[in-house]
């Protein structure tokens, strides 16, 4: 199989190829020598795609192995530093590995490349936010337990996940039916929809970092479960008037940090939008069948359902292939008045096709379409042992999800009662509290002691680096200086990463096209003052979260 582009086309074997960024794959069993032949050439991402039950013989260090599309994407969204540029897939001679196989990893592979450039895009802009906002929560995700301990307590019952697509709106009328038999899992977006209709869902996730705050108006949250909050959104979701509150990871590794001091694996896998994280959650619980509504992931003359929050919003044409979405002047919420009194409700997107429910094209955003395709890895790499019902009616089709009207899906539903707050309330029991606050504050310690010394180690790597272009003897202490600096940074890798992206990433792109001494050490000297500069913004919020954890530490109603 030949090269396969994200932007063009290359090979390892080309005066284009990066091995150090570029990616390479190898499709099939037998392809470990051909890892290890590629590795000692310098080619350093390398994903190895076999069939589930292979067994693959030892590969070098940091080769990842994936056996289904699902693992695929998500290895690809895990690998550090820029996006690739350029991948080529290789295929073994194995039988597995057939010409169909390889185009349906092609199309996975420039699928998740697209997705992780988008999501790299958002860590750079919102990184500093995203790890403020989880300092600012790590108090009260030490008070309130994780989805870690929800694992499997709805198993084989089912799970309806809401989303407020335009097709909701057909949806609404059958689900007052369903709520006593499934657990309804929505995100906020659709909150306003569900009131209308008289559903209060039992779970409700909150996974966006921004202001969530006019999601929540006029809602009635007193028949609410629970509201299952991600680490780094806004303190004030935690405050809601919610039965119970869980915490997740919403953001993979970016969030990993705050429930690893607790000992906890609360992360659930995303490609980027909320339903991704219902539908992980979901399967955390172990419920079957999942049914899905309001699940588009693609818009009519309407991006969201007419009953619901921005339901008044209209598709409206602003060029040949994009699009925005307007609101009558007097509308509420946010938006920039326009020339003719309406409310630019957003700024121009692009327009693209995919696949439609009832076939044909359907229009949908770049955004979209990358969320469809993280939705059809995961369903696909389940093999039919989670039954998955798109019960949406509408919007695109979801590869891997049966196409179900709601009213039949109802009918293949069993009676049993569900009482969803029981089944939580037993999941928590026995949470120690004041352990938990203990434990964060512990781990956050641990980070401050790290600061300091980081930010000295980084002071003296930059002064050496000054000296370093003509004295010999500078540039020999400059190396040991630089390893003493990257054993201070281990405990603050991500935070120092999440607050100096940018600075670091051009100053590592300095590095690379570096072609003699003097450009090298000036590279150095801007990723010295990144890091100096990270830990000197990192000093007040860590030190407000640590006084936060440990004040309710000393409080006795923290065993409460």
């Amino acid at each position: 199989m030949g090269s396969l582009p994200s932007k063009a086309a290359g090979s390892p074997t080309d005066g284009g190829w990066d091995s150090g960024r570029d990616l390479l794959v190898v499709l099939g069993r037998g392809g470990e020598s051909l890892v290890h032949a590629l590795r000692a050439r310098g080619q350093v991402r390398i994903l190895l795609f076999v069939e589930p039950g292979t067994s693959v013989a030892e590969l070098p260090e940091h080769v990842r192995v994936a056996t289904n599309e699902a693992q695929l994407f998500e290895a690809v969204l895990a690998l550090s530093g820029r996006s690739p540029g350029r991948i080529t897939l290789r295929c073994t001679g194995d039988p597995w590995a057939t010409r169909e196989r390889a185009e349906a990893t092609a199309r996975v592979l420039k699928e998740s490349v697209a997705s992780r450039v988008l999501q790299v895009s958002t860590v750079e802009k919102a990184g500093k936010t995203w790890l403020l906002q989880g300092l600012a929560n790590a108090r009260a995700l030490a008070e309130h337990p994780s989805i870690a301990l929800l694992r499997g307590t709805f198993t084989g019952r089912p799970c309806v996940i809401v989303s407020p697509g335009p097709s909701l709106s057909k949806s609404l009328p059958h689900l007052p039916a369903l709520r006593d038999r499934a657990l309804i899992v929505s995100g906020t977006h659709a909150l306003h929809a569900l009131q209308t209709a008289g559903v209060p869902p039992h779970l409700i996730v909150a996974a966006d970092p921004g202001d969530l705050r006019r999601h929540f108006e006029r809602i009635d949250l007193s028949a609410v479960d629970a509201l299952v909050v991600g680490a780094t959104c806004r303190s004030e979701l935690f405050a809601l008037p919610a039965r119970r509150r869980f915490g997740f990871a919403s953001n993979g590794r970016i969030d990993d940090w705050l429930f690893c001091a607790l000992g906890e694996e609360a992360g659930l896998p995303s490609g980027g939008s909320v339903a991704c994280s219902q539908f992980s959650l979901a399967l955390h619980l172990g419920c079957d069948p999942i049914l899905f509504v309001g699940q588009d992931l693609s818009f009519t003359d309407r991006f969201y359902a007419e009953e619901g929050l921005d339901g008044d919003a209209h598709v409206e044409a602003s060029g040949r292939d994009s699009f925005v979405l307007t609101k009558e002047g007097s509308a509420n919420g946010p938006g920039t008045l326009r020339a003719d009194g309406r409310l630019g409700f957003t700024v121009p997107q692009a327009v693209v096709e995919v696949a439609g429910y009832y076939g044909g094209r359907v229009r949908t955003t770049p955004t979209l379409a990358s969320f469809l395709a993280w939705f059809e890895a995961k369903a696909l790499s389940l093999g039919g042992a989670v039954r998955l019902w798109n019960c949406t009616e509408g919007g695109a089709a979801i590869r891997g999800m049966e196409p179900l009207p709601l009213a039949e899906a109802r009918r293949r539903l069993w009676d049993e009662p569900l009482d969803a707050g029981a089944l939580l309330e037993r999941a928590v029991s026995g949470l120690d509290r004041p352990a938990r606050l203990a434990r964060m504050a512990e781990h956050l310690g641990r980070a401050r002691g790290a600061l300091d010394l980081c930010a000295e180690r980084a002071a003296r790597c930059r002064l050496l680096a000054h000296g370093a272009l003509t004295d010999a003897r500078r540039r020999e202490e400059l190396g040991r200086a630089e390893k003493d600096l990257s054993s201070a940074l281990s405990p603050l890798r991500l935070f120092v990463s999440l607050v100096a992206q940018s600075e670091i990433s051009a100053a590592q792109e300095e590095a690379r096209g570096a072609r003699d001494l003097a450009s090298n050490l000036h590279a150095s000297r801007r990723l010295f003052e990144a890091v100096r500069g990270a830990c000197a913004f990192l000093r007040k919020p860590l030190d407000r979260a640590l006084g936060a954890l440990r004040s309710r530490a000393h409080d006795p109603r923290a065993a409460g």
